[in-house]
This record gives structure tokens, sequence and C-alpha cells, in this order.
């Protein structure tokens, strides 16, 4: 009876302090303090695989930058962006601001060549080191004039652009 009774004070004097430092840990851990950058992210179908992309902030606006490969075993056509929305981070609900659709540069894509996409959101002024997500639709045309919608998503941390 006395082994179980010194277990079981010991449990209690010293159980308390290890509650405390657990709960400590846990907030720091929570509020972000050893959170790394997000490293940028973007996906947008097998067959059109983004390269590059990055959300940035120039002037009064934030811009999402993205380049996509075609991939799609012929050349596509009349590459724009019909849709798209901030789904994490500042803003969440916001549209790129100057109207759709949006046109990628350039708008025909050989085989196996890029389009540099530049959505702007206009006075939504992000922060450097904040972590975004935007979600956006992409509309193009293959070789046979067919009509295709695919959906892609951007997540990274804010940069400062020039």
């Amino acid at each position: 009876m006395r082994k179980g009774q010194a277990a079981m004070e010991y449990i209690m004097s010293y159980g308390w302090a290890l509650l405390v430092v657990l709960a400590v840990i846990g907030i720091i851990i929570a509020s972000g303090v050893w959170r790394r950058p997000v490293q940028n992210e973007c996906f947008v179908h097998p067959d059109l695989p983004c390269e590059v992309a990055a959300f940035g902030i120039l002037g009064s606006d934030t811009e999402l930058r993205f380049v996509f490969r075609n991939n799609q075993g012929g050349e596509i056509t009349n590459v724009q962006i019909i849709s798209n929305e901030i789904t994490e981070g500042l803003g969440m609900g916001a549209s790129a601001g100057h109207g759709f659709p949006i046109v990628c540069d350039p708008t025909s894509i050989p085989q196996g060549q890029t389009s540099h996409c530049r959505l702007i959101y206009n006075n939504l002024l992000g922060k450097t080191g904040q972590t975004m997500r935007g979600r956006y639709t992409i509309q193009f045309d293959d070789e046979m004039g067919i009509t295709h919608n695919t959906s892609g998503y951007v997540r990274g941390t804010v940069e400062q652009f020039n």
C-alpha cells in the first residue's frame, strides 16, 4: 500500500507540471512561432502541369502569377481564366478585379510550350510572408475545336514583386 501511495503522490505532484509544460508547447506550436514559410505549390491538370507560381504584392494590389506547360498532345488555343477565388489568407472569397475572361499569354500554346497567366486582385494588399491559396478554372480549345475547362489551385507565401 505504501508503494502505491508514493506513486500516486509522485504522479499528482509532477503530473500537473508535465501537463502545464505540454499545454505551453501546444500553444506555441498553434500560434505559428515555429511555422516555416509554405513552399509555393500549383496544380492544374496532369496534361497542363504548373511550372511556376507565386503570390506577390505590386503597388496596392496582390497578384497571382503562374506558368503552365501544354502536354495535351497537340496545340491548344483560346487559353483563358474563366473563374478564380482566394480560398485561404487575406481576402478570402475575393476574385481578380479586372473582369473575365482573363487571357493568358500566349493564348495559343503549341505542344510542349508554356503560357503565362497573371491575375490582379485590385485593392487587396496581402502581407509579405503570409500564406495564400487560390483556385481557378482554365478554359481552352483543343485541336478539334472542343472546349475544355479544368480547375486547379495555387498556394504560396506572398512575396514583394518589382
